[in-house]
């Protein structure tokens, strides 16, 4: 008896996913990617602030965890996007308005332990931008250039020039 097509996992064979997460200061999202930038699957839950941001960093691997599970996937490394300030060099976190408390965590460094993962991290309108870029409008559109405004929490920007984040 063959399985009915619902049940077989959209992207099966262990194959190679991309990884990215929002961090924002009322959301949190992670999503997996097929290597066409294609979206396979996603989940969204509430940023616990108060919590902590140990507390946030165990949300984002139990997430990810789920989403290789659901995927059958296997991935090597994961970009993650944060409101800024922060230190792209270090990893570090700086003072966020919407992270209160926050401010000097190594929030890449403690991604990766907890997942095992290589992570790259850089300003959530950055990471916005690039996947625009990648996935959205940019790819639609099949432009080398653009830039990209985002509203929400706070209000940023990214610029990607010739295929890299500016």
């Amino acid at each position: 008896m063959t399985p009915s097509p619902q049940l077989v996992p959209r992207y099966s064979q262990r194959a190679a996913l991309h990884l990215g997460i929002d961090l924002g200061g009322t959301s949190l999202r992670v999503g997996a990617f097929d290597p066409g930038f294609n979206l396979i699957s996603s989940r969204a839950l509430p940023t616990k602030v108060p919590a902590g941001p140990e507390a946030v960093v165990i949300d984002m691997a139990d997430a990810i965890a789920s989403l290789l599970d659901e995927t059958e996937g296997r991935a090597t490394s994961v970009g993650l996007g944060s409101p800024g300030p922060l230190n792209v060099v270090t990893g570090t976190l700086g003072e966020l308005p919407n992270l209160p408390g926050w401010g000097g965590f190594p929030i890449r460094d403690a991604l990766e332990e907890a997942t095992g993962l290589s992570v790259s991290l850089d300003c959530d309108a950055n990471a916005a931008a690039l996947a625009e870029w990648k996935a959205g409008a940019g790819r639609a559109e099949n432009v080398r250039s653009m830039a990209m405004i985002t509203l929400g929490t706070g209000v940023g920007s990214g610029i990607i020039l010739d295929g890299r984040i500016w």
